[in-house]
């Protein structure tokens, strides 16, 4: 089966909006903001930021959100380095003992909509018409995987709901069962499976990012866990969380289908790299980026995994594996920037995706510091010249999802509180 990964669409099923992130003309400096009061402050202060009050994927409804969650969390003081030092302690201390359940199998038969929910569900309570009223899920889907080896088995993320393994079984419906419970977090921004081959067989390992993705003061990414054969979930995190960097907004795993040893992360304080990912795995930040850059996108170049993209604020390329100075910008250096985003519209999210269908493309999704809803562009590079495939209004900022067939290149899904398809150029929301 191909390994088609989406690129921040969550499962393509469920879009919603962290209840973390802050985006567009107001961007978190998570070193600076350390007081709520004050973050507060500043937000009101700006009266463009209350401009798409009435948007549920604005700024706005997002920022409020980010508030309610935080008020009674912070104390009277409104510190934020209070919390993170007890989370930090409550991580670090956390007895990694296995207790997984057994998932449900409970489903629902059919919806009068174009999309089939797949799961993990609780229990499911439908009206009249068959829909779903009550489904007590794992609340928002952030990361469909498939399993490189096993076509019958796929993993979803979820930024509260952790990290869960589902099987479909012969009559076409999915089992899940719960992977992250034995872990400080329940959080999982993505995940990671590879398998290497040993003198004595072959180990397969998954890799979860625990906690929410992208997120701005989400007080449980705390790194990369690793479980070997279905083991318990251990910490590797040596090189990437340290005394300045104690907690880790993880967007993305990418894993070498070449080389099990070999996984990038993109994340809020860079690109990190590790070159033993299956036995001390190590991490390596191999592309800081630029102040302020929280990295989204990492893609490989389909059939040549030594040259890696990588998107941020910024695109980048390496042909050296990705390897620390081997980064240069392909988006500031092209003709088309200046046009494309004059008077200072720069970018400040971008992601990534590829298609095995077109090997020498890549595709892109763009919001800017100058859209007031989050309106998103997608464009295609050919190595040498950027061109539109089109835009998407009113979208959202919490997520520049991209998505591209592995057997159709004119096959793209993009968008975020909102998604789109385009066929042949032609976009249409689905």
């Amino acid at each position: 089966m191909k390994n088609f990964k989406v690129k921040s669409l969550g499962l393509l099923v469920f879009f919603f909006s962290s209840i973390n992130t802050l985006k567009a003309q107001f961007e978190f400096n998570s070193s600076v903001d350390t007081n709520f009061f004050e973050v507060s402050s500043r937000f009101y202060s700006n009266p463009a930021n209350l401009e798409d009050s009435t948007d549920e994927g604005g700024l706005y409804s997002q920022f409020k959100k980010w508030q309610q969650f935080w008020a009674y969390r912070v104390g009277p003081t409104g510190n934020f380095n209070r919390v993170w030092s007890a989370l930090r302690t409550y991580a670090d201390n956390f007895n990694n003992t296995v207790n997984l359940r057994n998932g449900g199998s409970n489903q629902i038969t059919s919806v009068n909509d174009h999309w089939t929910p797949l799961g993990p569900f609780g229990k499911v309570v439908n009206d009249n018409n068959g829909y779903a009223v009550n489904a007590s899920g794992n609340g928002q889907m952030n990361r469909l995987e498939l399993d490189p080896n096993n076509s019958s088995l796929v993993y979803a993320t979820s930024g509260a709901g952790g990290l869960w393994e589902g099987e479909v079984k012969a009559n076409g419906k999915y089992t899940w069962r719960p992977l992250s419970d034995n872990l400080p977090f329940s959080g999982c921004s993505d995940v990671a499976i590879v398998y290497k081959v040993t003198p004595t067989g072959t180990d397969k390992f998954i890799f979860n990012a625990v906690g929410f993705d992208g997120g701005t003061k989400a007080p449980n990414c705390i790194g990369v866990y690793r479980s070997k054969n279905g083991g318990p979930f251990l910490p590797f995190t040596t090189g990437m969380i340290t005394t300045a960097i104690p907690f880790l907004h993880i967007s993305h795993l990418l894993a070498n289908p070449n080389d099990p040893d070999e996984i990038f992360v993109a994340s809020e304080f860079g690109v990190f790299k590790t070159s033993n990912a299956t036995t001390t795995c190590t991490w390596v930040n191999v592309l800081p980026g630029l102040s302020g850059e929280n990295f989204r996108g990492l893609a490989f170049m389909p059939g040549n995994s030594s040259t890696v993209f990588a998107s941020g604020k910024e695109v980048y390329k390496s042909t050296s594996s990705g390897n620390l100075n081997t980064w240069n910008p392909i988006l500031t250096t092209s003709a088309f920037y200046m046009t494309e985003f004059p008077n200072a519209q720069l970018p400040i999210m971008v992601n990534l995706a590829v298609s095995n269908n077109a090997p020498n493309e890549l595709f892109a999704n763009f919001t800017t510091n100058a859209s007031s809803t989050g309106d998103q562009r997608v464009w295609k590079f050919d190595g040498s010249v950027w061109t539109q495939l089109g835009s998407m209004s009113s979208t959202g900022y919490s997520r520049v999802g991209i998505a591209v067939s592995p057997t159709d290149h004119n096959l793209v899904f993009a968008g975020s509180t909102t998604v789109f398809r385009s066929l042949n150029g032609v976009w249409s929301e689905v």
